[in-house]
C-alpha cells in the first residue's frame, strides 16, 4: 500500500460495525466502565507492554511476513499472587484489520480476557508478533510505526 492510499481509503478502527462494544464475561464487560479497572489496565500496559527496543528481525520489513488471525492475549494475571490463570478468551470482533506498510490483512480476530480474582482486563498486546494494537480493531506493523514516528520527528524537524 502506498502512502497516500491512507488519505483516500475507507476509514477503519472506531467505525467497524462488527465490533462488540460490550463484550460479556459474565458478570464484567470490556472495555470496563469502572474507572479503577481503566485504569488498572491502563498501567499494565504500560508497565509491561510499553514498545520495547525494537530488535532487527522486527524492524526488517518483509514482504512476504504472515501474522497470526486469531489474536488472543497471554494466559496469567500479572498484578494476582501466583499469576492466577485468566479467563477464557472472548471475541472482541473478527473483522479487526492489520495495517502494514504493503498491505492490509483483514478478518482478523482480537480477544480479551480478565482475571477472575482482581477483574483487570487483557487485550491482545504482544511485541513478538511484531503488531501495536491500536483500538482492537486496527493492529498496526511494527515497521509502520517506526515510519510513522520518523516521519513525524522529520516534520517537526523541519517546522523549527
Amino acid at each position: 500500500m502506498r502512502w497516500n492510499a491512507l488519505s483516500t481509503a475507507a476509514p477503519t478502527g472506531d467505525k467497524n460495525t462488527d465490533r462488540q462494544d460490550n463484550v460479556d464475561l459474565g458478570d464484567l464487560t470490556y472495555p470496563p466502565k469502572d474507572d479503577k479497572k481503566m485504569k488498572s489496565m491502563v498501567q499494565y500496559i504500560l508497565k509491561y507492554k510499553k514498545l520495547p527496543a525494537v530488535p532487527e528481525h522486527l524492524r526488517v520489513q518483509s514482504v512476504d511476513k504472515e501474522y497470526p488471525r486469531h489474536l488472543v492475549p497471554e494466559i496469567m494475571c500479572q498484578h494476582c499472587p501466583g499469576n492466577l490463570l485468566r479467563s477464557d478468551p472472548v471475541l472482541i470482533t473478527h473483522k479487526a484489520k492489520i495495517l502494514t506498510q504493503s498491505r492490509m490483512f483483514e478478518d482478523v480476530s482480537t480477544y480479551c480476557k480478565s482475571c477472575h480474582q482482581c477483574g483487570i482486563y487483557y487485550r491482545y498486546q504482544q511485541w513478538k508478533d511484531g503488531l501495536h494494537n491500536f483500538n482492537d480493531c486496527l493492529l498496526i506493523d511494527l515497521q509502520l510505526c517506526l515510519t510513522t514516528r520518523n516521519m513525524l520527528q522529520l516534520a517537526e524537524w523541519w517546522s523549527i
